[in-house]
């Protein structure tokens, strides 16, 4: 290994116990810094804080799967270029060649696994920008973009609404609580809010209430996007702000179509 590649942080997402851990022992053998994890849920709240160097990513993992996990990293500018060395059980014959810098068939060697960590990480270290299709988020944002915030405490909500908006034109931010979204409003421009009624700890309709008594967001329009049957106390004070109701076993074109309606 070259010595300027010692010390690389890497993060391994694998959901079989053994093969993480092993994949972890090798490649702390090798001088690299690791962070084990075992599903995709996992892998973004990682990378939420902290920038890998470079993954080696199981496809078929619990919750939410690689394929899943390589589109929200492709979809954010700051680890969009992140490489990514997949290890998997699955057939590979289809999987899109831009997507990944390199493709293990389990099982795989200690020695094809460090190998193609070196690979990946000597690639990006020669800034080589990743390929990106036809009509991604990076082709779009260099129009104007309406932004929308996403508050929803599960990842894969974010990630399928992110996916979903992002073909319609939209620029996307997520939250995950209520008091990360506060924060996005209170620092950033936002165009709209899409949000979850149920959360852990605070419950969306105090965004609502935040929303109302702000003098510069009074009138801010809000989706209400739900899993679960409201209550008539909810109802209630959803109505009294004159937010939209939509729910997530539904066609998300008609919550679209609504949004286009209020930020067009």
């Amino acid at each position: 290994m070259l010595p300027s590649l010692r010390n690389r942080t890497l993060l391994v997402v694998e959901d079989d116990h053994a093969l993480r851990e092993m994949y972890r022992a090798t490649l702390i053998g090798f001088g690299y810094q690791v962070v084990a994890v075992e599903d995709g849920v996992d892998a973004l709240r990682y990378v939420e804080s902290h920038v890998p160097n470079l993954i080696v990513l199981d496809l078929s993992l619990p919750r939410l799967g690689g394929h899943d996990v390589q589109r929200e990293l492709a979809s954010r500018p700051e680890t969009r270029d992140i490489p990514i060395v997949v290890v998997t059980g699955t057939d590979t014959r289809d999987l899109p060649a831009a997507d990944f810098d390199d493709v293990l068939k389990k099982p795989v060697t200690t020695d094809a696994l460090v190998a193609a960590v070196e690979r990946g990480l000597r690639t990006a270290s020669q800034s080589r920008p990743r390929p990106t299709a036809v009509g991604t988020r990076s082709s779009r944002a260099r129009r104007q973009a309406r932004t929308v915030l996403v508050v929803d405490d599960e990842i894969a909500v974010q990630t399928l609404l992110r996916h979903f908006l992002e073909e319609k034109g939209y620029s996307i931010k997520t939250a995950g609580s209520v008091g990360e979204a506060i924060s996005v409003l209170e620092h950033g421009t936002i165009d709209a809010v899409v949000l979850d009624v149920r959360m852990p700890r605070r419950s969306g309709l105090e965004l609502l209430e935040f929303i109302r008594l702000d003098k510069h967001l009074h009138g801010f329009p809000v989706l209400i996007l739900t899993g679960a049957a409201l209550t008539p106390s909810e109802e209630a004070a959803i109505a009294r702000e004159s937010a939209y109701v939509f729910y997530k076993s539904e066609n998300l074109d008609a919550l679209a179509l609504q949004l286009n309606q209020l930020t067009g």
